[in-house]
């Protein structure tokens, strides 16, 4: 997940394709589902597989 904007939002990216813009964990669930991946606020807050950038999954910004 991208550095927290302005907004409160982070790019939302699986390899180098951007695919939304989150602005929590639930939404960023959203987005990670929509090509195969069942993970929900708890799997994204655990998993090993995301790079946080800028904070981890607590830092949404505002």
């Amino acid at each position: 997940m991208d550095v927290p904007g302005d907004d409160g939002g982070r790019q939302v990216q699986i390899g180098k394709l951007s695919i939304g813009r989150a602005y929590g964990l639930w939404e960023a669930a959203v987005f990670l589902r929509r090509p195969g991946l069942p993970w929900d606020e708890g799997d994204i807050a655990r998993s090993d597989r995301i790079e946080w950038r800028g904070g981890g999954p607590d830092a949404w910004g505002i």
